[in-house]
């Protein structure tokens, strides 16, 4: 499914806020559930900008992103289209389009881009 960032009456700060955002109600909601049921204390968050240019990580620029970096395939970048993590301003908000474009938005384009968590599971609990 598809959502807005953030809504006039759900907002951090602004609406590229990711804090308190109706994005972030989506990923706490499944971190609650991943903690609950394997009883583990995970993270949760969306990908960010600086992730996505690292060269050492996946080398995307401002335009779009490469099927692969540094010998390693990518292209699960772009394989759906969700919001990011990371404003471009106070209401406008990056995010990855499936056709590998990485651009920004504003909420009236809300039916476009799902929310794609990044789950962080401590190294313990596999132990």
């Amino acid at each position: 499914g598809t959502t807005e960032f953030s809504s006039a009456s759900v907002k951090g700060t602004n609406y590229s806020s990711y804090t308190g955002s109706i994005v972030e109600d989506y990923v706490e909601e499944y971190v609650n559930f991943l903690s609950e049921e394997y009883n583990v204390n995970v993270k949760g968050g969306l990908i960010t900008e600086a992730e996505l240019v690292n060269k050492s990580l996946f080398n995307c620029s401002y335009s779009s992103c490469p099927a692969t970096a540094n010998s390693r395939d990518t292209s699960w970048i772009y394989i759906t289209s969700y919001w990011i993590e990371s404003p471009y301003d106070s209401d406008f908000i990056y995010h990855i389009e499936q056709s590998g474009l990485f651009g920004a938005d504003t909420n009236d384009v809300a039916s476009l881009y799902g929310v794609r968590p990044v789950i962080t599971i401590p190294a313990s609990y596999f132990n």
